[in-house]
C-alpha cells in the first residue's frame, strides 16, 4: 500500500513541477530515501529530464540520477528542492534523515532553495514522535551526550561520513523550531534532522 502511495505522490509531484517550471531550465535539489528514488526514476522518464540539472543529496540518489540519465552537478544553489520526509506536522515542520542519514546535505539544499516541495505518503502526516537525528563530530560524541543527557535518551549511534549519527528520543517534539535552534547551539553537532526554519512554507504533496 505504501509503495503505491509513494508512486502516486511522486507522479503528482512530477506533474506539479512540470507546470511550475514550464519551459525554463533550472537546477533542482534532490533529497534522499525511498520516495525520492521513485521520483528520480519518473523524472528520468519524463520530458522534464532535458530541462533540469540536479544536485543529489547522497550517494544513493546520485546513483539513481545517473541510472535515470539526469545531468548532475556537485554544488550550487537549487532553484527548487524536492525531498521526502519521515514525519510532517500540521505546521509543515518535519523530522527527516531516517531513510538515508543525508539530512545535513538535505537541509543545506532545502533551506537555500527558493521553493521546497516535499513528497510523502499520508502515513507521514501527523505529530513528530520519531527519534531526532543529529550528526556529531566523532571526537565530540561523549561531550554532546553529556550536554543532552537531561533532555533526551540516546537510542543508538551509527557511523556516517566519518562522523557519528545519534538517534535521540525526545518523545513528542512539541516545539520543533525551539529544539532545532537548541541542537544547533550544541558544540560538536554538525546538523540535525528537524526541518522547521524554512524561508517560505514548503509545499506538501501526499497521496
Amino acid at each position: 500500500m505504501k509503495e503505491r502511495q509513494k508512486l502516486k505522490a511522486s507522479k503528482k509531484a512530477l506533474e506539479f513541477l512540470t507546470r511550475l517550471i514550464e519551459k525554463r531550465k533550472i537546477v533542482l535539489g534532490l533529497g534522499s530515501g525511498t520516495t525520492m528514488a521513485i521520483f528520480v526514476k519518473l523524472l528520468g522518464e519524463s520530458d522534464l529530464k532535458k530541462q533540469v540539472r540536479v544536485i543529489p543529496s547522497s550517494i544513493q540518489i546520485r546513483n539513481e540520477a545517473k541510472r535515470a540519465g539526469l545531468k548532475t552537478v556537485n554544488n550550487g544553489k537549487p532553484v527548487i528542492s524536492i525531498d521526502g520526509s519521515d514525519q510532517i506536522n500540521g505546521k509543515k515542520e518535519m523530522l527527516k534523515g531516517h531513510g538515508a542519514l543525508a539530512f545535513v546535505k538535505e537541509k543545506e539544499m532545502d533551506y537555500a532553495a527558493r521553493k521546497v516541495i516535499f513528497v510523502a505518503d499520508k502515513s507521514k502526516l501527523g505529530e513528530l514522535t520519531k527519534p531526532v537525528l543529529v550528526e556529531v563530530k566523532s571526537n565530540k560524541v561523549k561531550e554532546v551526550k553529556e550536554k543532552l543527557k537531561e533532555e533526551c535518551k540516546v537510542l543508538k549511534e551509527v557511523r556516517h561520513n566519518g562522523n557519528k549519527v545519534l538517534f535521540l528520543n525526545f518523545g513528542k517534539v512539541k516545539n520543533p523550531k525551539k529544539l532545532e535552534q537548541r541542537l544547533n547551539s550544541v558544540d560538536g553537532i554538525l546538523g540535525n534532522g528537524i526541518f522547521a526554519h524554512f524561508r517560505r512554507k514548503p509545499i506538501i504533496i501526499s497521496e
